[in-house]
């Protein structure tokens, strides 16, 4: 009986931080390098460097990672958000439905709580404009 071989996904991703001041985004995108290191089975991770615009310092990294399962691919998705996402290797891959749905159900989930999550920033940003402006929408006198 022939074993089957188990295809490993290879992924390569651009991971962006940005902010102020430049030591920040840096020491970030280090502590964010160890990190991926240390998780994920990594065959190459260049940091480049940290350029300035308009007072936001921001660097990036491109990341090729390689993977066991295709729900691995989209756990790292939506635990690191990478900015762009190209699948390497497999050239074809194959699922079966309900695993499929198992990670579109996680995607969902996720987008789920980050819509929670706006729509109560938004809600009290409004309540904290009135009030600082008054019910009115003037602003107060002290």
């Amino acid at each position: 009986m022939e074993e089957d071989k188990i295809q490993k996904i290879l992924i390569r991703v651009v991971l962006e931080i940005a902010g102020h001041p430049k030591e920040h985004v840096e020491s970030t995108m280090q502590k964010l390098t160890e990190e991926v290191k240390e998780k994920f089975d990594v065959s190459k991770f260049d940091v480049f460097e940290a350029s300035n615009a308009k007072n936001i310092w921001s660097t990036f990294a491109e990341v090729e990672i390689y993977f066991e399962k295709t729900e691995d691919v989209i756990g790292f998705c939506l635990d690191y958000l990478p900015s762009s996402l190209e699948i390497l290797e497999p050239d074809k891959m194959e699922m079966e439905n309900f695993k499929l749905a198992d990670i579109l159900n996680d995607v969902v989930g996720r987008l789920h709580e980050y819509e929670t999550a706006v729509r109560n920033l938004r809600a009290h940003n409004i309540y904290l404009k009135k009030k600082i402006d008054g019910e009115d929408g003037t602003p107060k006198s002290d």
